[in-house]
């Protein structure tokens, strides 16, 4: 019996001058058309006046066009707080020129498209389909800088769409999670720690024209196209843009703090998110994609890029009384991304530039990342950096198990100390025999497991002459010895020897942690000094 797979494999090399025999026997049979797609770069240009235009070409048979405008909620203030959902929700309504009917029905018969999308940075206007281009940029730019905007109209999209949609978010975790790792990122009524869904009540057809006039600049506007020709985008672009004149607004700062936020509700779930700061898009996307290769079935990886900063981390659901250990596991995965090996490194940048394609093939060049340029050490000294900064962290739903900051912050030096007993640990010292031929030995296995080329620095510090030449018990001891210093003096998770003898805890912590694996070099803490001594007593 013959295959599926033979049977596509067949229909899959199907020659062209067998379509034309076909053509020759049934005459009416459509001409088989060869057809190459192609892929050109981005190309980006700028108006005198300061429009940027960025295109590229898909060779795909529809095309769209965009406008990006810089006028998205951080800009608002409280006084204008709303605006930016408003404007989203009155896109592509009457403009001075057609009503919303006119234009819906104009846009049709050319068979385009229309879309609209806001965040915290921009709002995007656009335009798809396989009509005439210039015409959809036409409806955008009308739409953009000639709405109505009548009073009337105002108050009723206010009252009618834009409550609908905040009602639909009001109950969709994954926008309220967003919203509330935001919170604690940049802090409560920041521009970019603010909610971006919020009630315009005290917006007017006024204050929304005076909105409009102060932030749609040509310097805040980007005309974006794929499947166009660049030439002619850039042309199109002038003729529709190119009269605007006006002075660039400051875009209002909002520096990255860290925290916890929480949002409680009566949920069978706790939604949670861990994010870092990144201001790089390029390394971002590849980090996003490293955290993602790990993840299960109710986690993913997150990024978000703004112009001066933005979040790059991991969001996921699970049984309420599990929150703190999943916190927990998204802290393993920043701290294994900092150490990452070449070929998972090399699998994460693929994966990157993939996703980075599809958005592009998807939507429209907005973010030009240079994937190209992140190396491997380039992305582990970023990660590095990140867990140096206070991380973000939140939660919405039952939240009696989600970690403080403090227990976040103790969280991420614990793991140093997982990583310490990993030298010792990994090689398999359960198994291992009860005389080694040599300590270089012995921590030539360990140091190769782990990869902690800081921890081979400590135990060679901490292992006398005698203990490393002789191996056996007084080399075992030295080692579990320079584990828990490689926490607690050399300083992994930020900790150096002064803080540690002031932090008893974690010293209490890291003695039990190490005594619960039965380290004969076990610390014990001196109640009245802080000091450690060698355990007594302890066990292999």
């Amino acid at each position: 019996m013959r295959s599926v797979a033979r049977m596509n494999a067949k229909v899959a090399t199907r020659s062209l001058s067998s379509m034309s025999a076909m053509v020759d026997e049934f005459p009416d049979t459509p001409q088989a058309i060869e057809f190459t797609p192609t892929a050109e770069g981005v190309k980006t240009s700028t108006l005198q006046n300061g429009v940027t235009v960025v295109s590229q070409q898909t060779g795909k048979a529809t095309a769209t066009v965009g406008l990006s405008v810089a006028a998205g909620s951080r800009f608002e203030g409280p006084a204008a707080a709303g605006s930016a959902l408003l404007l989203k929700n009155m896109a592509f309504t009457a403009t001075n020129a057609r009503s919303d009917i006119k234009l819906a029905r104009d846009l049709e018969a050319a068979g385009l498209t229309a879309d609209i999308s806001a965040g915290r940075e921009s709002i995007l206007y656009s335009v798809a389909g396989s009509g005439d281009m210039s015409e959809a940029l036409a409806a955008i730019a009308e739409t953009s800088l000639t709405p109505k905007l009548a009073s009337w109209e105002v108050k009723e999209i206010a009252a009618g769409s834009v409550a609908k949609e905040l009602a639909v978010v009001s109950t969709d975790p994954s926008v309220l999670l967003s919203e509330t790792l935001h919170e604690a990122a940049f802090g409560v009524d920041t521009p970019l720690g603010g909610a971006f869904y919020q009630t315009p009540k005290n917006v007017t057809s006024e204050s929304l024209e005076g909105y409009m006039g102060a932030y749609y600049t040509p310097s805040a506007m980007t005309v974006v196209g794929t499947g166009v020709a660049h030439a002619d985008l850039v042309s199109n672009a002038e003729a529709m843009f190119g009269g605007l004149s006006s002075a660039a607004a400051d875009v209002p700062a909002s520096p990255f703090v860290g925290g916890v936020s929480t949002l409680k509700a009566d949920a069978a779930f706790t939604h949670v998110a861990l994010a870092f700061p990144s201001t790089d898009a390029a390394t971002g996307a590849v980090l996003e994609a490293l955290l993602g290769m790990n993840t299960g079935d109710m986690s993913s990886s997150y990024s978000v890029t703004y112009s001066d900063t933005g979040l790059v981390g991991l969001m996921g659901a699970t049984e309420p009384t599990a929150a703190g250990a999943m916190v927990e596991s998204f802290v393993g995965a920043f701290k294994a991304a900092a150490s990452v090996d070449e070929a998972t490194f090399t699998l994460a940048k693929t994966a990157a530039k993939t996703n980075a394609f599809i958005a592009m093939e998807d939507g429209l060049p907005l973010e030009i990342a240079n994937i190209d340029g992140v190396t491997s050490a380039s992305l582990k000294s970023a990660v590095a950096a990140m867990l140096k900064a206070s991380p973000a962290l939140a939660a919405v739903g039952p939240s009696a198990a989600v970690p403080s900051y403090p227990a976040l912050t103790s969280m991420l030096k614990k793991l140093a100390l997982a990583r310490a007993v990993l030298v010792h640990a990994a090689w398999g010292v359960m198994h291992a025999p009860r005389e080694l031929a040599s300590g270089a030995e012995y921590l030539t296995a360990a140091t190769a497991a782990t990869a902690a080329t800081t921890a081979t620095t400590t135990v060679k510090k901490h292992v006398s002459c005698g203990e490393w030449g002789s191996g056996g018990e007084g080399m075992r001891q030295a080692l579990a010895r320079a584990a828990i210093f490689l926490v607690f003096e050399e300083g992994e998770g930020g900790e150096d020897r002064a803080e540690w003898n002031g932090e008893r805890n974690d010293t209490r912590r890291a003695n039990a942690a190490a005594r619960s694996r039965g380290y004969a070099g076990a610390m014990t803490e001196n109640e009245n000094t802080g000091e450690g001594r060698e355990g007594e007593g302890a066990r292999w």
